[in-house]
Order: C-alpha cells, then sequence, then structure tokens
C-alpha cells in the first residue's frame, strides 16, 4: 500500500462549473464521471467531475501542503462569481423598485 500525501477539495453545485471554469476553463467541457490529469493552481492535480450531492461538481485531488493556498485561491473566484450575482440581482431589484414593482 502506498500512502500519499493528497487532500480532497469537493466543489458541489449548481454554480460550480463557473467557479471552476475561471481558472481553468477546459474544466467547464468536462463530462459527468470524466477524470483528468491537471496542473491547476501551480499545482499537479487529478480532477473529476462528478456530484454526490446531488448537483453538479468537481473533486480535486491536490498535494496536501497545497491544499489551504488552493482552497483560498477557490474561495477567492467564488467570491467574484457570487459578487457578480448579487450585483446583477441588485441592479434587477433597482429595476423593478424604479417602475414600483
Amino acid at each position: 500500500l502506498t500512502v500519499l500525501d493528497r487532500a480532497l477539495i469537493a466543489i458541489q453545485g449548481p454554480e460550480a462549473a463557473q467557479v471552476m471554469a475561471a481558472h481553468e476553463p477546459i474544466l467547464a467541457e468536462m463530462g459527468f464521471m470524466e477524470c483528468a490529469r491537471l496542473m491547476l493552481f501551480g499545482a499537479d492535480c487529478y480532477v473529476s467531475r462528478s456530484g454526490y450531492t446531488g448537483e453538479d461538481g468537481y473533486e480535486i485531488s491536490v498535494p496536501a501542503d497545497q491544499a489551504e493556498r488552493i482552497w483560498n485561491t477557490i474561495l477567492e473566484g467564488l467570491s467574484r462569481v457570487l459578487n457578480m450575482i448579487l450585483m446583477l440581482y441588485s441592479k434587477s431589484l433597482y429595476g423593478l423598485q424604479k417602475h414600483n414593482v
């Protein structure tokens, strides 16, 4: 038995592809249950597109000593996506208020 010094990061949910494609566009093109070995975030990663939550998602095996840095990078990307969604939502609300809807 060989023990690998790896960590697993799971990104699940309806915005998973958008969040991950912001870091590596090819990830959005992966099919369900497709796996690939890629250089992501400056690290050798194994990525599978899966959805154990019932939603679309990714599982990413990363070097354990880089897991925290990679997780923080993904969160920064998620923050940008959420800010964009909130901005669009607030513009929609503003338009509704402007027209007294």
